[in-house]
């Protein structure tokens, strides 16, 4: 699912926007691309929670996004899942806590209401991810 996430974003996309002129030529229209030039060693990936219905309010989208613990980007970039931010709560508050996973492979809970605690694999899998941080 995360791999659909991204690589719908990257690539070409007509921006067709009638109010949208050149200043030099009073041409429409624009072009997005949006590519990895070169890899980071550090890859932090932010999904969209939040969004605003025709009120003006700011709505959570809490589906859930599968995401793996190897992330391929190209045959020769592969990333491992270190840690993500979740966020509970709704747009009026909330508390954000963290899943880091140590250098000996354990996954710990990071929350300011308690003492870090070792979390199972499965618990990390069905986080309601808000960032995702990968390294290489």
């Amino acid at each position: 699912m995360l791999e659909q996430l991204l690589s719908a974003s990257l690539g070409r996309e007509i921006l067709d926007d009638s109010d949208d002129r050149c200043g030099r030529c009073d041409a429409v229209g624009r072009v997005r691309n949006v590519e990895i030039v070169r890899f980071p060693k550090t890859l932090i990936l932010h999904l969209k929670r939040w969004s605003q219905d025709l009120h003006g309010h700011w709505i959570k989208n809490a589906n859930h996004v599968e995401f793996p613990f190897i992330l391929d980007l190209s045959s020769t970039q592969q990333y491992r899942l270190r840690s993500l931010v979740i966020h509970s709560g709704n747009a009026g508050g909330g508390h954000y806590t963290a899943l880091v996973r140590t250098d000996e492979h354990i996954w710990c809970k990071y929350d300011d209401a308690a003492l870090p605690s070792e979390v199972p694999w499965a618990e990390v899998l069905q986080a309601e991810a808000y960032l995702l941080i990968y390294e290489s």
